[in-house]
């Protein structure tokens, strides 16, 4: 009997979700924070004393003191309160220092630096993208001497990178980067935002979650975001080129007027969604984890996105930037100790100086709606101590590197 596949449909039809997309959304993004001195632990681990604010702002304990009395009498509806731990701490949160920042300080990142995208992609699953991003987004924006905005733009409509640190209100509305580009195209949310005299501007800012941190921001991605690609294969001409554009030219100048540091994780895949971001972006990152199938990936990978961005209407002369970086890396593997040499000495000069090593602190990080940099060594339940230790130098080493070669491109 011949196999008829079309009952598969009729399947899917009956198959009703008992929750909107959504409230499905919103549950799983919500995990269950932990608590430390009744604060969630993802801000609890990030705060501040009172020495270690003076310290950021190069002041006196005494004249921090009166700075801060300064601005609380100037600010009587909201003061800066700190949160006292037993009695011995005062302890302020990095919206604490957030705010005190945008009161005295003068001297902001946007003096010394272009906004910047870049884009983190790769076409295998499991390559360490999304870890990468979330990783390099927490590190850049706990940069207290730099102290850029910073966003996460998720585009893997399968992918949940920055969902896991994201704030979400009850009444809150669900916005992606697809449903901005869209607006001209179908009747969702954004168009009909735009009918009632909202401009983009406010409906992108809008778009934009808050997070564990002031300056870190995410726009999340949606399963339905796939429709991009189906509107794109039913276009031709000039109306391709156009929605291929449409980032680059109308969201991501807007975006950049907000943040100066955006990182943008793709999905796993050659597809429009990916062409339009090589379209837009000033920096590409190429995660591989030096293992033998992920290896011979990246190296088809490599040859078909640069044949695929020659094709592209810029042809790729926005991309100021591209390099590896070796991630996942188990130092004491033989096996990938071999592949990281052969990355090393095929990719020369566009390969990141430090790696980003293989730990379970990342896995446990990510089970715990953190990034690594999230965690705290006396918290840990499932990594070592040492391997903790491990993990945070690397990231250390990791970040210096990106950063350097982030300045690169984006200093003035």
């Amino acid at each position: 009997m011949d196999f008829n596949f079309r009952h598969l449909e009729a399947i899917s039809e009956k198959m009703d979700h008992p929750a909107s997309l959504e409230e499905a959304l919103r549950v799983n993004f919500k995990k269950s924070a932990e608590l430390e001195e009744g604060i969630d632990v993802r801000i609890y681990n990030h705060m501040l004393n009172k020495s270690q604010m003076a310290k950021h702002f190069g002041w006196s304990i005494s004249k921090f003191n009166d700075q801060l009395a300064l601005f609380n009498k100037l600010n009587p509806q909201q003061p800066v309160v700190h949160y006292l731990q037993g009695k011995v701490k005062q302890l302020f949160s990095r919206f604490d220092l957030d705010r005190l920042k945008r009161h005295f300080d003068t001297d902001c990142y946007s003096d010394h630096h272009k906004p910047t995208s870049c884009l983190i992609s790769s076409h295998k699953g499991g390559t360490g993208k999304s870890t990468s991003t979330l990783t390099l987004a927490v590190g850049l924006a706990l940069d207290d001497k730099r102290y850029p905005k910073v966003c996460i733009i998720d585009t893997d409509p399968q992918g949940t990178c920055g969902a896991a640190i994201t704030h979400i209100a009850e009444d809150e509305q669900f916005i992606t980067i697809v449903d901005l580009i869209l607006r001209n195209h179908e009747d969702n949310i954004v168009s009909q935002l735009l009918g009632r005299g909202f401009s983009l501007e406010q409906i992108i800012e809008s778009a934009a979650f808050s997070t564990h941190l002031p300056n870190l921001s995410t726009f999340l991605s949606f399963p339905t975001d796939d429709r991009f690609t189906d509107l794109f294969w039913s276009l031709k001409g000039q109306e391709r080129v156009d929605l291929l554009c449409d980032f680059k030219l109308n969201i991501l100048p807007i975006i950049k007027s907000m943040y100066d540091i955006i990182l943008i994780d793709s999905p796993p895949q050659d597809s429009p969604i990916i062409w339009m971001m090589y379209e837009a972006v000033d920096m590409v990152l190429i995660p591989c984890s030096p293992k033998n199938y992920d290896y011979i990936s990246t190296k088809n990978f490599l040859k078909n996105i640069s044949n695929r961005i020659d094709k592209l209407p810029s042809q790729g002369k926005n991309i100021q930037w591209s390099k590896v970086a070796i991630v996942n890396f188990n130092s004491d593997s033989k096996h990938e100790v071999k592949y990281s040499d052969l990355i090393r000495k095929a990719c020369g000069e566009h390969v990141l100086n430090a790696d980003l090593a293989h730990s379970q602190a990342f896995l446990e990080a990510s089970e715990t709606g953190r990034s690594v940099l999230d965690l705290k060594k006396n918290q840990l339940k499932k990594t070592k101590g040492t391997d903790y230790d491990n993990a945070i130098a690397s990231t250390t080493a990791f970040m210096r590197s990106f950063i350097i070669e982030l300045h690169k491109v984006s200093s003035k």
